[in-house]
C-alpha cells in the first residue's frame, strides 16, 4: 500500500484521538500531496520537491569543492596557518582579493604547467635516473624535493635553456648559484645533466644553510625545512628565504610590498598581479607567500 493512500485512510481516526489545537497543528503540517488532491498537482508538487533537493546537492557540493582548494599538505604550518587564514578570509589591507583567492588562482594558473611537468618527469627515463643519481649522494634532500624543484622551475624541460634574467636550465641556476658548488654558468648551459648534479648539490647547500638559520633564530627555532621551505630558499636564496619567514610569521609581510627578487617569481604578466596591483597598490609580501604556496600544492598535486 502506497503511504499516501495510508495517510489518507488512517488521518481521520489519528485526527479523532486528539484534542483540538493539536488537531489543528497537525492539519497545518499534513503534506499537500497526503490530501485528495488532483493526480496533476501532486505530480507538480513532487517535481518541484525535486528541483529543491537538487538545487541543495549542487550547493553542497560547490562548497566541498571549495574546502578542497584548502592546503594540500602541512608545509610550513609553523610558520603560517592557512587553514587559519582561509578560514577568516583574511587579505592584506586594501587588497582585492583574499589570502584565498590568491592562493586558489595561484594553483589555477599552474594547473596545467604541473601536468606537463608531471607528464615529462614520468616518461623521460633520462630524465628520471639523472635526478635520482644526484640524489643517491645528498643526505638532506630527497629525489622528490628535486622533482619538485625542476617541476616549479622549468616545467622539467630538458630544452628550457635561459631566461631573460640569465638563470638557466631545470633548475634555473645563475652564476652565483654555479659558483657556490664549484661549476660554472657555461658548463651548466651546455649539458642539461650537469644543471641536475649542479642543481641537486645547491639544493643541499641551501637546506643546511636554511636549517642552520632557522635553528639560530628566536621566533622560527624548531621550525623544520621542508619541501616547500627547500624551495622558497632554492628561489630566494636561504638568507632571503628566513626573511620572507620572519616577516610572514610576525605579520609584517601583510603590508610589506614585494621588491625586485619577489616580483620576477610572482606571476609575471597574469591577470592576478594585474588584479593585485588595482588602483596603484603593490602586490604585498604575505601575498606573495601565499601565491607561492598556491604553485607549490599545484605541483605537489600533480608531481606527488
Amino acid at each position: 500500500m502506497r503511504s499516501g493512500e495510508w495517510v489518507r485512510r488512517e488521518w481521520p481516526r489519528v485526527r479523532r484521538t486528539l484534542g483540538g489545537a493539536a488537531r489543528a497543528a497537525l492539519d497545518r503540517w499534513r503534506p499537500r500531496w497526503t490530501r485528495r488532491a488532483p493526480r496533476r498537482e501532486r505530480r507538480w508538487f513532487v517535481g518541484a520537491a525535486g528541483f529543491v533537493v537538487l538545487a541543495l546537492l549542487l550547493v553542497l557540493a560547490a562548497r566541498a569543492g571549495r574546502a578542497a582548494r584548502g592546503p594540500h599538505g602541512e608545509f610550513a604550518p609553523d610558520v603560517l596557518d592557512l587553514q587559519s587564514v582561509f578560514a577568516w578570509d583574511e587579505r592584506s589591507p586594501g587588497s582585492p582579493l583574499s589570502l584565498r583567492e590568491v592562493y586558489e588562482r595561484a594553483r589555477d594558473l599552474w594547473a596545467a604547467t604541473a601536468r606537463g611537468a608531471a607528464a615529462r618527469l614520468a616518461t623521460d627515463r633520462e630524465l628520471q635516473r639523472a635526478l635520482e643519481q644526484a640524489a643517491e649522494r645528498l643526505t638532506r634532500v630527497t629525489v622528490q624535493d628535486l622533482r619538485r624543484i625542476v617541476a616549479i622551475e622549468s616545467a622539467a624541460r630538458v630544452d628550457v635553456g635561459v631566461n631573460r634574467f640569465g638563470y638557466s636550465g631545470l633548475f634555473q641556476l645563475g652564476a652565483a648559484a654555479c659558483a657556490d658548488v664549484g661549476t660554472t654558468l657555461e658548463e651548466v648551459r651546455a649539458d642539461w645533466r650537469s644543471n641536475v648534479a649542479a642543481g641537486a648539490r645547491f639544493a643541499e647547500l641551501q637546506h643546511r644553510r636554511l636549517a642552520d638559520l632557522l635553528a639560530r633564530s628566536a621566533d622560527l627555532r624548531g621550525v623544520s625545512t621542508d619541501s616547500f621551505l627547500l624551495y622558497l630558499a632554492h628561489q630566494q636564496g636561504a638568507m632571503g628565504a628566513l626573511d620572507v619567514l620572519q616577516r610572514v610569521h610576525d605579520g609584517s609581510a601583510a603590508v610589506a610590498p614585494i621588491e625586485a627578487n619577489h616580483r620576477h617569481n610572482f606571476a609575471p604578466g597574469s591577470g592576478l598581479v594585474r588584479r593585485l596591483e588595482e588602483g596603484g597598490r603593490t602586490p604585498t609580501l604575505l601575498e606573495y607567500y601565499v601565491y607561492l604556496r598556491g604553485v607549490f600544492d599545484a605541483v605537489v598535486e600533480e608531481v606527488g
